[in-house]
């Protein structure tokens, strides 16, 4: 019998093809949109392919000629909010994260991450459904990996005073906090979420203050 470790490991979680024409890119962007809305909808378990396609208003087989299955797609999501996420976050680390007071830069930071939560749909649901779906945790795992990275790299450029053994335990602390008290707060009324937003940014502040002088 095959385990459920080696079960995972042998699911297609690449795309079968890249989209090159304009008609392709848009036909992928259209499987890509309607699955991250549907995740919202039906959840990991009730999503299927003849759903995604029928919802997308396309043949199956179209779908199956980008992506070999569900989880092929939620990967290619994720991916896509992942990139939003680095590309932010390398924007303003280069633009003004080394000249800002650590104020400053903690709301910046905290309302970046909300902007892509909210702009993303199916983003939460997606990232939850990762951390317990055999085949999505190790995507998930590396992709915490290469946020933590980019603050910890945010870190050293501002001089933080951590040392190099405790970097990655303090950014993906920091990075886990996040995201859990954003889902919390996905959970809620608009008004309530506002306010859990500023209690995110205290207690990153409060974190942060650990390991700066300013």
């Amino acid at each position: 019998m095959v385990d459920a470790a080696k079960k995972a490991d042998m699911v297609e979680l690449e795309p079968r093809a890249e989209p090159t024409q304009k008609r392709a890119k848009e036909l992928v962007e259209n499987i890509l949109d309607t699955t991250a809305r549907l995740l919202d909808e039906v959840g990991v378990d009730g999503l299927t392919t003849n759903l995604i396609a029928e919802r997308a208003g396309i043949r199956i087989a179209s779908l199956y000629r980008y992506f070999p299955n569900k989880f092929a797609v939620m990967v290619a999501i994720w991916q896509r909010v992942l990139n939003r996420e680095l590309e932010a976050l390398g924007e303003f680390m280069a633009n003004s994260g080394g000249r800002l007071p650590l104020d400053e830069v903690v709301n910046e930071l905290v309302d970046a991450a909300v902007a892509v939560e909210q702009t993303s749909p199916g983003v939460v649901t997606l990232l939850r459904a990762m951390r317990v779906t055999p085949e999505l945790e190790r995507v998930e795992q590396d992709s915490s990996e290469l946020v933590a990275s980019s603050i910890a790299l945010w870190l050293g450029q501002r001089g933080a005073s951590i040392p190099a053994e405790r970097m990655n335990v303090v950014t993906r602390t920091i990075t886990e906090a996040v995201w859990a008290i954003l889902d919390y707060g996905s959970h809620l009324p608009e008004s309530e979420q506002a306010m859990v937003v500023e209690e995110l940014k205290l207690l990153v502040r409060s974190y942060f203050v650990n390991y700066f002088d300013d």
